[in-house]
């Protein structure tokens, strides 16, 4: 089927996004103007046959891009009869990930699940990745880069060399005249800054932060070979929403041990209504309750500076150097056994994600993984608040 330009984009405005105020939507797609599902389908298929014998004799891999593409990626990958998986800006319990950014996003930060690829990677030729939207081509980049750095030992030799810069491409119509060439990851390079000049930059940059969302894993897995019987395993899965009246907090732990699990939950709103200080609770998803107190003398809100605790300064962050591909600034902050790498927005100066790396121990009878992931997005949740349902049912303690 043949579409016209005028068949496929219109220009939209944000408005939730300083980054970028505007958005090339495909009234065909089916995720921002409503449509005939055979028409979106339609479409998909159309995308699909332009690489059916393109790539001839080649086991693909499709990836599609969170949110707006994963159900092109699926449809693609349908009518040619491939692999398919897709990014994510979820917190999957249990889920290793490689992360990376999108940095024009309203949320930055990205990831694939790293067992997926795993799974895959010994047994595919070339990536192909799906897309709604292109434009300088730095998120397609930047996971290039990661996925190259991954797996560069078991990718065939020039496996990443066929990664393509695409044409600026809505679901395969050509929107922005760019030359098709040939690319590698973009290098990390050595920022002129130290780690503690990155935080006190970031720190500054909150000023400018009117809510932010934290999502948070934290894991251990202990395994037997001889005694499987007493395999553990740990996590804490939790989620923070601040702005300047209300703080939601939950938290999900879990414990397996020997095939036997216990979980314990906590959900918590803290809101200011004047000076007085609000906290609703539920253990357990069980009765909310509601405790009062007044609030700080001239206390009426909370500074998303102080409330965000992620960032810590400390005199040994001064020697740590940072690192760049313009589109990011790392660094790693090690311990004796742990390595939590710092990943902020080249463009905000903000922290996008925290990823632990702790080496795990296996000597045939015993195997142990640990795992630590915060990931970051802001200015999204400037209307936030304790829903009216939770505070009418709350019962007060003292």
């Amino acid at each position: 089927m043949n579409y016209q330009q005028k068949d496929l984009v219109r220009i939209a405005k944000r408005e939730n996004n300083t980054k970028r105020n505007y958005l090339v939507v495909d009234p065909l797609q089916g995720k921002h103007v409503p449509v005939e599902p055979s028409k979106a389908l339609n479409l998909f298929k159309s995308l699909a046959e332009k690489l059916q014998g393109k790539y001839e004799g080649e086991r693909l891999l499709l990836i599609g891009f969170a949110e707006t593409a994963t159900a092109i990626g699926a449809q693609a990958a349908i009518t040619l009869g491939t692999k398919y998986i897709q990014t994510t800006r979820e917190v999957i319990p249990d889920a290793r990930y490689l992360f990376f950014s999108e940095a024009h996003s309203h949320a930055t930060e990205q990831k694939l699940v790293k067992d997926d690829i795993d799974r895959v990677i010994n047994d595919i030729d070339r990536i192909v990745f799906i897309e709604d939207e292109v434009t300088t081509g730095n998120t397609i980049m930047n996971i290039i880069k990661i996925i190259t750095k991954e797996y560069q030992k078991k990718i065939k030799g020039g496996f990443y060399m066929k990664f393509k810069k695409m044409k600026g491409i809505v679901l395969g119509i050509v929107l922005f005249t760019m030359s098709s060439l040939t690319v590698t990851a973009a290098p990390m390079v050595q920022a002129p800054f130290t780690a503690a000049q990155l935080v006190d930059q970031s720190k500054a940059a909150l000023a400018g932060v009117s809510s932010y969302h934290v999502e948070s894993v934290e894991s251990i897995e202990m395994t037997y070979s001889l005694t499987p019987q007493v395999n553990f395993f740990h996590s804490i899965t939790t989620q923070l929403t601040a702005n300047p009246s209300c703080i939601y907090y939950q938290a999900v732990e879990s414990t397996t041990t020997g095939g036997n699990t216990e979980a314990a939950s906590l959900e918590r709103y803290t809101a200011f209504e004047g000076n007085v200080m609000k906290e609703y609770t539920s253990k357990n998803n069980l009765q909310w309750t509601l405790k009062s107190r007044r609030a700080k003398q001239g206390v009426t809100g909370f500074s998303m500076q102080d409330s965000f605790t992620l960032l810590k300064s400390s005199p040994g962050l001064t020697g740590i150097p940072v690192y760049t591909d313009g589109t990011i600034y790392q660094y790693t902050l090690s311990s004796d056994d742990v390595a939590q790498i710092y990943t902020f927005d080249a463009a905000s100066m903000l922290l996008i994600s925290i990823h632990g790396v702790i080496p795990g121990k296996n000597d045939g009878l015993q195997n142990i993984t640990n795992r630590l992931d915060y990931v970051i997005t802001y200015n999204m949740y400037d209307a936030f608040g304790v829903p009216a349902e939770i505070a009418g049912a709350a019962i007060p303690v003292s």
